[in-house]
């Protein structure tokens, strides 16, 4: 469920969102570990961290010790559904440009980056795709 947010029920919602972009760190730092190995380590460090702040009630109950965990899997989700979304919204638009023509502006490039190393270009330029003549530019650039 992309864009929920975790709840906490035993802390204000402005708490909640505070705890939610913290344990998005720790996700990140920690992105191999396990949602129940990242909420120790949370709690060690939060304790000595927290002090006199508005997480030492939160520490002390046992509600984090369901709730973070279980937002630490809820926020993994999202990532890893945010990637794959990514992933095919760039696939897409791949599809969309290698069904175009190049423009003037890419031929005209390709023929002056390539008068000298003519085999870079395995096709006429006139037929190649807007994705093609990206690709080729970008490679004749690098070499």
């Amino acid at each position: 469920m992309l864009g929920t947010t975790p709840r906490f029920d035993s802390l204000s919602a402005q708490e909640g969102k505070r705890l939610k972009s913290q344990l998005k760190v720790y996700l990140r730092d920690y992105a191999s570990l396990s949602a129940d190995e990242i909420a120790a380590i949370w709690h060690d460090e939060q304790t000595v961290l927290a002090e006199g702040t508005w997480l030492v009630p939160y520490l002390e109950a046992d509600a984090w010790r369901r709730e973070v965990p279980r937002a630490i899997a809820q926020l993994s989700r999202e990532a890893a559904q945010k990637t794959r979304a990514k992933g095919i919204r760039q696939e897409a638009k791949e599809r969309h440009l290698d069904r175009q023509p190049a423009t003037d502006k890419q031929q005209n490039y390709l023929r002056k980056l390539t008068k000298k190393r003519p085999e870079l270009l395995p096709a006429p330029v006139e037929s190649l795709s807007k994705l093609q003549a990206s690709r080729l530019i970008k490679l004749a650039l690098q070499s």
